[in-house]
């Protein structure tokens, strides 16, 4: 799995692409050792958008969703027992705690409950096919 940022920064910038069109951006970066570090990735990120021809032009692969890290706060990393990270709890923008892992398989499994008169039947050594007699 692959560990979470520690820091984060926004960047905030009014930006007028070809063609005229203007939009208040907000971009996120991430850091591993400090919060300028995360402010200048998303400086960079912001640029790299703008470079490419913006919402009009071709899209940066760090844009695309899977490829880029969530804003959340880390909470707590869970390590296995040789140490390697197996997880981590992190806190999404609603302020819920979120688990992160793939390591970890999660199944609904649902289970029919007899009726009372299907469970009489069955203490009794009765089949549903069995006639009452």
């Amino acid at each position: 799995m692959k560990p979470f940022p520690r820091y984060w920064a926004q960047h905030h910038e009014t930006v007028t692409f070809r063609g005229g069109t203007t939009w208040d951006m907000t971009t996120a970066g991430s850091s591993f050792t400090s919060e300028e570090d995360a402010l200048r990735e998303a400086r960079e990120r912001l640029a790299r958008f703008v470079a490419s021809g913006g919402p009009d032009g071709e899209t940066p692969h760090d844009w695309y969703y899977p490829d880029r890290h969530l804003p959340e706060e880390l909470l707590e990393e869970l390590h296995g027992q040789d140490g390697e990270l197996i997880g981590a709890i992190t806190r999404n923008r609603y302020g819920a705690a979120i688990l992160n892992t793939d390591a970890l398989l999660i199944t609904d499994v649902d289970i029919r409950v007899p009726s009372a008169r299907e469970a009489r039947r069955a203490s009794a050594g009765l089949t549903p096919a069995d006639p009452i007699s």
